[in-house]
């Protein structure tokens, strides 16, 4: 097992590099993973002569395909994201989780890895690019009014029920809700300022969410497609760029680069374990 989870956490590291560097997977990393792990399942099925070790690892894989391939045709994910997902799921059945799946498991240490890593990514984005905090600045003086409603009701709620058991809850919610909103605008700007640029249509790759309005005039796009271009439509835009009907160059729009969230849900399910468990325990 500890081989197992060497192996794994090695070809993750790699894939996060990866993916933070050049915004993509390579097929060799995820593939590699698949690769190794479902070696390491069939010497362990000889090894314990127990054939479901192996047919486990290949049912936990597929199950994982078939989650993670709806996020790719929504544009959420790369190719990839779901072959290092498919990998995971190869890696982690027959791991020990308590009573919950660890396919369940994982997916919620991955939902409390993401948040800390999104806010951490974009931050160290905005500290990269001027232009953020300055564009957040403005954005919170538009909607400074909007925020500071939304502090109204809950201290008036706060005062009146201040002596009583929900209190505390109270005066979480009441400074809770204005900083998600202010979260929310600032994930905007981020999109808007740092994950939309434009680059030459030559350059442009399978799966890029074009969001050019020159483009969407000639129909080959439009806003509310998020899937990514395909081979033909890159073919159908390097024709047009070619006759001048579009620009050489159209912006295109990235998403936040996940990759390390795969290893850190990993670490984090080798490490705790059933994370659901201790929630509970300490809860309780």
């Amino acid at each position: 097992m500890l081989v197992l989870i060497l192996v794994t956490t090695f070809f993750l590291l790699l894939a996060s590099y990866f993916d933070l560097r050049t915004g993509e997977v390579p097929d060799e990393i995820s593939i590699g993973l698949i690769t190794a792990v479902l070696i390491l399942k069939v010497g362990y099925s000889l090894y314990d002569r127990d054939v479901w070790i192996f047919l486990n690892s290949i049912v936990g894989g597929c199950l994982y395909f078939v989650i993670g391939y709806p996020l790719y045709r929504l544009g959420q994910w790369g190719g990839g994201d779901v072959k290092l997902l498919s990998g995971v799921g190869c890696a982690i059945s027959g791991f020990d989780t308590g009573i919950l799946s660890p396919y369940f498991t994982y997916f919620v240490d991955m939902s409390l890895v993401i948040i800390p890593y999104t806010m951490v990514y974009t931050l160290i984005l905005g500290i990269l690019n001027r232009m953020v905090f300055s564009e957040f600045k403005n954005k919170i003086k538009i909607k400074i009014f909007f925020i500071g409603v939304l502090f109204v009701p809950f201290i008036l709620c706060l005062i009146t029920f201040r002596d009583l058991a929900f209190g505390n809850s109270m005066l979480i919610l009441t400074f809770l809700l204005p900083t998600l909103s202010m979260l929310f605008l600032y994930l905007k700007v981020i999109e808007q300022v740092v994950l939309q640029h434009r680059i030459l249509v030559d350059d442009l790759r399978e799966g890029d969410i074009v969001i050019d309005p020159a483009v969407e005039a000639e129909g080959i796009t439009r806003k509310e497609m998020i899937e990514g271009i395909t081979r033909d439509q890159i073919k159908k835009l390097k024709l047009l760029a070619s006759t001048n009907k579009i620009p050489n160059e159209v912006t295109i729009k990235e998403g936040i680069r996940f990759g390390p969230v795969f290893l850190g849900a990993f670490l984090l399910l080798i490490w705790k374990g059933n994370v659901i468990t201790l929630f509970v325990t300490y809860l309780v």
